[in-house]
């Protein structure tokens, strides 16, 4: 019930892709934003992440969790409208999810990293900008693939699918929208 409460009161108080925090609920928070933006460019030695084991330019923002919710459910919702076309674990993300829909009239495939693909609803069809999507996987476990405790948040163009969060070449973050450029914050936080 607090799900769907919160689910609504994130649409109604929505324009356009403006989140709002709420008590730090919200996974979408900027301030959450601390190690890996989009375009980073990262490699084992020289990352805000230690220990790194990869190397590229990252394809996506990645919303770190908090201290006090390591050992609690922090929920993801959707940032648009469309299905859930991919619900997988795969390596580098553990468990993840991929969305299509439209983005700014533009196709659009979105990648949510890190996800308890246990907690996902069976009903992943018919999804509404903001509907709930599942919890972060734990950190430094299977279904983060041991990965800490985070959300990454990429935004592929196009209907393919591409689950890469590195890309080798800085002109290949083309195919990608930086995602903080549709998830715009409120001045409140």
């Amino acid at each position: 019930m607090f799900k769907k409460i919160l689910a609504i009161i994130v649409v109604l108080a929505l324009s356009g892709c403006t989140f709002y925090q709420d008590q730090n609920l919200n996974i979408y928070n900027p301030e959450r934003i601390t190690k890996k933006h989009f375009g980073t460019y990262v490699e084992p030695g020289n990352s805000p992440v230690d220990p790194e084991v990869f190397r590229g330019y990252h394809t996506a923002i990645d919303f770190e969790t908090f201290e006090d919710e390591q050992d609690i459910e922090v929920p993801v919702y959707t940032i648009c409208e469309g299905p859930i076309v991919r619900n997988v674990w795969a390596q580098g993300y553990g468990g993840v999810l991929v969305q299509s829909c439209f983005i700014n009239g533009e196709r659009v495939t979105v990648v949510y990293g890190h996800i308890d693909l246990e907690s996902v609803p069976d009903e992943t069809d018919l999804l509404q900008f903001g509907d709930f999507i599942g919890n972060l996987g734990d950190g430094y476990s299977v279904e983060t693939d041991f990965e800490r405790k985070h959300l990454h948040l990429g935004i592929h163009k196009g209907i393919e699918i591409n689950l890469l969060g590195y890309v080798q070449d800085p002109a290949e973050l083309d195919e990608w929208i930086d995602p903080w450029d549709i998830l715009t914050f409120s001045d409140d936080f």
